[in-house]
């Protein structure tokens, strides 16, 4: 199992999305039923196979009572669980004093944490942490609840200790530490500023994608009705550039015709004027009879026209196809 890469669910684009707790703290931002709890979850179901190994451990506080109470009888035995805000001042109390005890053992001997079943992989789940850091009402507790998280977050992470905490309220006089939490998950927020409070200042405009996965939706479906309509569009125009060729082609045989029979008249008209046959007419058009042109040289220009419109023509029609078929939607074969 990798703890940097913890399988936690599926991406927009299908791919399995991954989330990273060991070497990191993680910061999960989401309004009232964004799926806070189920990405909880899907952290706790992806450790489950470590924890049973000894690998890991979870302490759970959970102050709404309604989340991870569901899972107490796994954090009774694979980690800790406390509800109250005593208790999970407690709890956190007890997990700054095992951290600094660890880090006095690996000083000078390891720069990173292996998970082992002497020193395990601790991740402290708190849900609802802006309960604990803003809306208490026991100033005192709340304070010493704050410090352990700020001395978790600025030390636990080299020694294997991880905080993952969940809130509604990003603003940073609900949470003025969340900046200590280097991976920061925004789901779907009330409002777009909240976004730049999670991940960064820009974050909605500049590239961090969509809040929420209605939005998501929409812009992948823009995407691609645009790509739709413009390989139509382009396939139209390339329709329409070989029916002109079309037409072009048409009207360059209906030339060389013309040409053909024009010239030929022009020679029957001037052999029958050397023969003297009475039926020619005794005005012929001055234009025939004064065309320095042979009759073979000009059928030879007007048919070289010819075949290089009809070689364009060919070729607008040739692109057309290829772009049709290469716009059809594709079908991958059944198994």
């Amino acid at each position: 199992m990798d703890l940097r890469a913890l399988a936690v669910g599926r991406r927009e684009d299908g791919q399995v999305w991954v989330v990273r707790v060991h070497g990191t703290h993680v910061l999960i931002a989401g309004a009232t039923g964004a799926g806070k709890a189920s990405l909880l979850w899907s952290i706790v179901r992806a450790l489950l196979p470590a924890m049973v190994a000894g690998l890991v451990r979870v302490w759970a506080a959970d102050p709404k009572l309604m989340e991870l109470a569901y899972g107490r009888a796994i954090f009774d035995r694979y980690g800790r669980y406390a509800a109250t805000p005593d208790a999970i001042a407690t709890m956190l109390k007890d997990a700054v004093a095992g951290m600094q005890r660890r880090a006095a053992v690996f000083a000078g001997k390891h720069r990173q944490h292996t998970p082992t079943p002497e020193h395990p992989f601790i991740v402290i789940l708190v849900d609802e942490v802006a309960f604990l850091t803003a809306y208490l009402s026991d100033r005192a507790l709340r304070d010493k609840i704050k410090a352990a998280l700020a001395t978790l977050t600025t030390q636990g992470r080299a020694v294997g200790y991880s905080v993952v905490a969940a809130l509604q309220d990003p603003r940073k006089e609900v949470m003025n530490i969340r900046n200590l939490f280097p991976d920061r998950i925004a789901m779907r927020l009330d409002e777009a500023e909240q976004v730049d409070m999670v991940l960064g200042d820009g974050a909605h405009t500049h590239g961090h994608g969509p809040s929420g996965l209605g939005e998501l939706v929409v812009l992948a479906l823009g995407v691609v009705l645009a790509a739709g309509i413009l390989a139509r569009v382009l396939t139209l125009l390339l329709a329409v550039l070989a029916v002109g060729g079309g037409v072009l082609v048409a009207g360059l045989v209906g030339y060389v015709v013309a040409g053909c029979r024009r010239y030929q008249q022009r020679d029957t008209w001037l052999n029958a004027l050397r023969r003297g046959w009475p039926d020619v007419p005794d005005d012929p058009p001055r234009a025939v009879l004064d065309d320095p042109v042979p009759l073979r040289q000009a059928s030879t220009e007007l048919r070289a026209q010819l075949w290089a419109a009809t070689a364009v023509c060919l070729l607008l029609i040739s692109v057309s196809i290829c772009t049709c078929t290469a716009s059809l939607p594709s079908r991958s074969p059944t198994s």
